[in-house]
């Protein structure tokens, strides 16, 4: 995969919504550890879609820290995951402590980058 394509995309999706322009320096600047997931990211990394929303995993260990810095944010806890949005039309989404539950069986979904 070029890198330099990535950089491109990633460099795109952060000029057609304004609202990651706000939120990545704050995040780097609290040192909260988080990655792109979803649809965001398979545009980043194929060109091939454009994507109607970012997501954000973030480490469960950062939740607070992503909370307090963005209280203003809309929070849903559906129990096997917690949710904040902020932007118009909730353009970014945050996920953390999340768990997909498959068949009886728990699956962690989380961000594991250590401290």
């Amino acid at each position: 995969m070029n890198s330099d394509i990535i950089k491109q995309n990633l460099a795109a999706l952060i000029e057609k919504n304004p609202t990651l322009r706000y939120v990545l320096p704050k995040l780097a600047a609290a040192n909260i550890r988080y990655g792109l997931y979803a649809g965001a990211h398979v545009a980043v990394l194929t060109s091939n879609r454009t994507p109607t929303d970012i997501d954000l995993l973030v480490h469960d260990d950062d939740l607070p820290k992503l909370r307090a810095m963005f209280p203003f944010a809309k929070t849903k806890d559906v129990g096997d995951g917690v949710f904040l949005y902020i932007g118009e039309d909730d353009v970014v989404e945050f996920m953390g402590l999340a768990d997909v539950v498959q068949d009886g069986h728990v699956y962690p979904f989380r961000s594991l980058m250590k401290p």
